[in-house]
Formats: C-alpha cells, structure tokens, sequence
C-alpha cells in the first residue's frame, strides 16, 4: 500500500494520467469533428487538447538534466501548436 501511495505522490505518474485523459478527450474531439466539420469550437479545441499535450511532456522531461533540451522543445511546439491552431481556425472559418 506505502508503494501505491508513493506512486501517487509522484509528479510523473501524475502527468501521465492527465496525458492518458487529454488523450482520450482528444480522439473523441477528433470524432466529433468528422461528424461536424464545420464546428470552430472542435478544432479550437483539440488544437488546445493536441497542444496542452506536448507541454505536459515536456513538464515531464523537464525534470531530467539530460532531457531538459527535448524538454523545452516539447514546450515550445506545444505554444506553436496552441497558437496557430487558435489563429488557423479563426482565420479560415472568419
């Protein structure tokens, strides 16, 4: 039970539900937007879930000294991805 507990209390395993959730939410955005392809709010949204993705990796190896490079990089295409995604959308079905 003491393993359990520590497992919880680890930031990673933590970031790997989140991951494993967003991750679902975001093949049921990827569904909802064949059946409605003309929905801004679907797109907009798995380019935020698609994005918040990479981030949450990069969090992730962060934490190791030898990855911190891959790390920022994740961060960083997480942003890009988050940002065009939202400016993509917004200018094509404007």
């Amino acid at each position: 039970m003491k393993k359990i507990l520590e497992l919880l209390n680890d930031l990673s395993f933590l970031l790997d539900i989140i991951n494993t959730v967003l991750g679902i939410i975001l093949i049921i955005l990827i569904v909802l937007i064949l059946q409605h392809p003309y929905s801004n709010f679907m797109f907009t949204a798995a380019f935020i879930v698609g994005g918040s993705m990479n981030i949450l990796n990069g969090v992730k190896l962060l934490k190791d000294p030898k990855k911190k490079s891959i790390g920022l990089s994740f961060l960083l295409m997480g942003i890009i991805i988050i940002f065009i995604g939202i400016t993509v959308v917004n200018f094509i079905h404007a």
